[in-house]
């Protein structure tokens, strides 16, 4: 994520940034950064699972000191991946280097590595729906529309991404680690209070005011020669070559590593013209390939990081305002160009679905995060849920496969399946799993399009039918509670090796400890018709003991 150095160059200057006391603005944040962000700068723990009830309480706190500022957040998130799968090797890598952090946890070695626990993202996503945080959802890459919203809106984007040191934000850009978390307070006239969080505020006219032959036209330059997601800077060696040894006038502040953003910053000091260091750098190309490819990158990045005429307004403003009818003016295709429905576009964007799934439609492929596994399993720990993947892709792909049947010749895996990419394979080698879309003899699921007409009983059976649990109904119990149930059933069914006696013993006390929690913490119900976990721990005479249980539980 970002352009390669940038960061560090610019903690290494910051005269490029000026104090700026954040309080009484809204600001939008770079929903992806900041969810990584609350988990490793609170040190949450990443053993066992995740412990999400801590991870849930500083994001709680998070949101309640910008509040304190009187700051209005406004939340944006990724969507899928982009469809022109550009990002394949970078998304590809990310995973094998997270790989290799969860099997060093799996080791024990848990004081040299931390990882996010596989569910940390659906927790910051519920909570901020909770607390009511604005939450937007972008169709796929989020900071090209976090900009547009930031200038629509004209306040600053939060962020720890250093492609924003690149877009030109109107009210700029403040690095997570350029704001100091403690609260300060100012006292005012009328003896009240006001408060604000210290921080430094970054504009790019600051950094482009150093490049007066190319201004604000340097940022793009930079970005592709640094190197981010999207362009590899192998293509730049014959350029870096001629230019290693170039001296000049040191304005900036560099370490001994940074030698190649060193040259590359001289050198584009030099350059007179956009069209002259383009013109430069393809003629140090090797061949007519080369120089091609060097074209595409500078197209690209151009795109990426500048807003043209007829992108003045996000296409998120309308939605976490309400400003317009909620309208999908933008048809988004499947993998096949199938179109998908506008409901799910409208949930999607909402926050209501997982981002995933968009990859799922849209290029037939997903990556399973790795999570920590014993190294000496034979299969996946994702194995055992494959059915049910099976089930949500027969419906996710239901629309792009049908369009299918008007083409004439093969059809591919890749067509009519969904690639998986797995940690058992290091993710080197991925496998299509084929979607179910029959339930029963006489039942099939219903389509994407057909989802948002179903009721909620019919959507209740359709999960009861795939988790073949429908006898479970003969039970009074809460549907929250016959949901867990159907799945553990499931799960003690699908695992490969099978659950053992142990497995379902931990299981089981983790369930009846969490209903004795919610119960006396939350007053809430056990899920069953009889409250028997309230009978057996409500009603107890000794009150010492009850409290004895909330001590340990908390």
């Amino acid at each position: 994520m970002g352009i390669s150095g940038l960061t560090t160059f610019m903690k290494n200057n910051p005269q490029l940034a000026k104090e700026f006391p954040l309080q009484s603005t809204k600001v939008v944040i770079d929903g992806n950064s900041l969810y990584h962000f609350i988990f490793y700068y609170n040190q949450v723990d990443s053993l066992h699972g995740g412990d999400y009830d801590h991870y849930a309480l500083k994001i709680r706190e998070f949101f309640s000191l910008l509040h304190t500022c009187n700051i209005q957040p406004y939340v944006v998130l990724d969507g899928g991946n982009e469809p022109d799968g550009m990002k394949f090797e970078t998304i590809q890598n990310r995973m094998k280097h997270r790989l290799k952090l969860v099997n060093q946890l799996a080791k024990n070695e848990k004081d040299i590595c931390k990882v996010m626990p596989i569910l940390a993202f659906d927790t910051f996503r519920a909570v901020l729906q909770e607390i009511r945080i604005p939450l937007a959802v972008c169709d796929f890459e989020a900071d090209k529309e976090i900009g547009l919203l930031a200038n629509k809106l004209n306040c600053p984007v939060l962020s720890n991404d250093s492609d924003f040191y690149i877009l030109p934000l109107t009210a700029g850009f403040i690095h997570f680690d350029c704001v100091d978390f403690t609260l300060q307070e100012t006292k005012m006239e009328n003896k009240s209070s006001e408060y604000f969080l210290p921080a430094r505020l970054y504009h790019v006219d600051n950094f482009a005011s150093f490049f007066p032959s190319l201004g604000t036209k340097v940022l793009p330059l930079l970005a592709t020669l640094l190197g981010n997601d999207y362009v590899k800077t192998s293509i730049f060696k014959p350029f870096y070559s001629s230019i290693w040894k170039l001296n000049g006038k040191k304005q900036f502040r560099f370490l001994e590593f940074d030698h190649k953003i060193l040259i590359v910053i001289l050198w584009l000091q030099s350059v007179k013209t956009y069209d002259e260091a383009i013109f430069t750098i393809k003629s140090k190309a090797q061949n007519s390939n080369d120089r091609k490819t060097i074209s595409n990158a500078f197209r690209i990045i151009t795109e990426r990081f500048t807003f043209n005429k007829t992108e003045n307004e996000s296409s998120l403003y309308s939605l976490l305002f309400g400003k317009q009818p909620d309208i999908v003016r933008k048809t988004i295709r499947g993998f096949n160009k199938s179109v998908i429905p506008e409901w799910y576009v409208r949930e999607h964007r909402k926050g209501i679905l997982p981002p995933r799934s968009m990859d799922i439609v849209t290029l037939h492929r997903t990556f399973l995060t790795p999570q920590v596994e014993s190294s000496s399993s034979q299969a996946s720990s994702y194995k055992c849920s494959e059915k049910l993947r099976a089930f949500m892709y027969g419906i996710l792909l239901s629309e792009d496969i049908a369009v299918l049947e008007l083409k004439e010749g093969l059809i591919t895996d890749k067509e009519c399946a969904v690639e998986e990419y797995d940690q058992k394979d290091d993710f080197n080698m991925s496998r299509f799993v084929h979607p179910l879309q029959t339930l029963t003899q006489h039942c099939t699921l219903p389509k994407l399009s057909e989802i948002k007409d179903l009721s909620t009983p019919d959507k209740e059976n359709i999960l009861r039918m795939i988790l073949n649990t429908d006898s479970l109904r003969k039970y009074r119990m809460t549907k929250d509670l016959e949901l867990v149930i159907g799945i553990i059933l499931f799960w003690v069914k699908e695992a490969e090796p099978k659950v053992t006696l142990h497995h379902l013993q931990s299981v089981l006390v983790c369930m009846i400890m969490l209903k004795v929690k919610w119960v006396l913490l939350q007053g809430g119900d056990t899920g069953s018709e009889k409250n028997l976990i309230e009978t057996a721990v409500l009603n107890m005479t000794d009150k010492s003991l009850e409290e004895t249980i909330i001590c340990r539980l908390v």
